[in-house]
């Protein structure tokens, strides 16, 4: 994941249903870079004990049925 503020990546993150199997949505990236990461760790009165939050600037992306084509410029 850290490798990606240097670097090109693609990923994707399926978020599943939360009371029964299966997936909810998908979000997909092509050519994105991790421009914000960090990791939250709560000791005390918590059931979600870790959080990691992070953002992808990315040049495609495809959430559930809909896809964003920023059509970046090609490097030489």
């Amino acid at each position: 994941l850290l490798n990606g503020k240097f670097k090109p990546t693609k990923g994707e993150i399926i978020f599943n249903k939360s009371h029964e199997e299966g997936t909810l949505i998908t979000l997909k990236w092509e050519n994105g870079y991790v421009i914000d990461h960090e990791v939250d760790f709560m000791s005390l009165g918590s059931d979600n004990n870790m959080y990691i939050h992070f953002e992808v600037s990315a040049e495609k992306i495809t959430y559930g049925g809909g896809a964003y084509d920023g059509q970046w410029p090609k490097t030489a």
